[in-house]
């Protein structure tokens, strides 16, 4: 009560996000479903910035940050629907579609009124993938004392710098290529530069030996004339074997997981979801965001490249969304694949190299929708004249 009370500075959000992670790993209770977390944040920010201090409609503020409702797939298997609002300034804008909106099942009205917002929407999605080598020594450390060198702090440094140099709008980094303790500067750097970061964290060990894999979305937005930024973490649904089999062999426990969720992502008018490397190779639980997203991002560290190859094509025109993997460098098939024909689908693709680089690639997620809204005699017809 008296940090609340006598806090000297507007505190941020990310950190608020930190405190409360912190405090349920203190308390070997990191699997706290993620509802309750994303709102005990949301409280406490409101507690420690706004109550009882300014004479502005704080909880009209308060209420709409972002929103956070659990939607119910099959048994065992659901999402939260996270829906940040970017400007509360700009809140009456609103583009995204309701869950049930399958688009090509619309009536002409129905239609013309969702054209009318596609012409309003921004900007191409700038996406910047980080084409960096994640070292099996530096996961197997995390286990125990994670490596913060210098060395690999200044790679970091320098693959941010080339995002935020690229203008991009979303950067995304491979399965296990960030200590968790790092989180916090990261998250910092996504507020400052209205970037948003999707990153596999190394491993974070509890109390009891159990070793989490997690993914983190740190997703900026304003909130008044406030830069903020959500962190949103997922523990790994599925472990692969062989991690099982790592993990267990070293004393390690791996997580007990009752009950499946994903997040449904939606940000500066996209729609996106993030999947954990062995995650997609569970036919179900990749097909739960048919008809419900522009954009499937896949954080992986996977030496089965044809496998997740294949994986990656049939996705990306199954769901007909654009679909970003990004791998370990050595490992490769780091890329940005579209639902189109063979020899145009994949925007970019790459493996190899000993520096970290971070390449770019525009999304067109306008395009996506129009397309989407054409008949199919119409959909030939554009594909044609796109040929000419």
């Amino acid at each position: 009560k008296r940090i609340l009370e006598f806090s000297p500075r507007f505190v941020k959000l990310y950190e608020i996000n930190l405190l409360y992670m912190n405090y349920l790993m203190n308390n070997n209770d990191f699997l706290l479903d993620n509802e309750r977390n994303i709102e005990k944040t949301r409280e406490l920010y409101f507690k420690m910035n706004y109550e009882d201090k300014y004479k502005i409609d704080e909880q009209e503020m308060y209420n709409n940050m972002f929103t956070c409702e659990v939607k119910d797939f099959v048994k065992n298997l659901n999402y939260n629907e996270i829906c940040i609002n970017y400007n509360k300034k700009m809140k009456e804008i609103d583009f995204s579609f309701d869950e049930d909106d399958l688009l090509w099942f619309l009536d002409d009205d129905e239609k013309e009124k969702i054209k009318s917002k596609l012409e309003k929407e921004e900007k191409k999605l700038k996406v910047a993938v980080a084409n960096m080598k994640v070292k099996y020594s530096d996961v197997m450390l995390s286990l125990t004392e994670p490596n913060i060198s210098k060395e690999r702090l200044e790679d970091l440094f320098k693959i941010l710098n080339m995002a935020k140099e690229e203008k991009a709008d979303m950067l995304i980094f491979p399965e296990m290529a960030i200590p968790f303790c790092w989180l916090s500067f990261i998250s910092k750097f996504a507020e400052e530069n209205d970037i948003a970061i999707i990153c596999g964290l190394e491993y974070f060990v509890d109390h009891n030996k159990t070793a989490y894999n997690t993914l983190a979305t740190i997703l900026p937005f304003k909130i008044d004339i406030y830069d903020s930024a959500l962190i949103k973490l997922r523990i790994k649904n599925h472990y692969a074997p062989q991690e099982k089999l790592e993990l267990i062999s070293k004393g390690f426990k791996v997580p007990l997981i009752n009950s499946y969720t994903y997040d449904l992502f939606k940000w500066k008018n996209i729609s996106f979801a993030c999947y954990n490397c062995f995650e997609l190779t569970d036919i179900v639980h990749r097909s739960i965001f048919k008809s419900k997203i522009d954009l499937m991002v896949a954080a992986v560290y996977n030496h089965d490249t044809n496998y997740f190859s294949n994986i990656v094509e049939s996705t990306a025109r199954d769901l007909h969304c654009y679909f970003v993997l990004v791998n370990s460098s050595d490992l490769g098939d780091t890329r940005i694949t579209m639902p189109t024909k063979t020899e145009e689908k994949n925007l970019l693709k790459i493996k190899g190299g000993i520096n970290s680089v971070v390449l770019t690639e525009e999304l067109s997620i306008k395009e996506l929708r129009e397309f989407q809204l054409l008949e199919f005699k119409e959909q030939k017809e554009y594909i044609k004249k796109d040929i000419s």
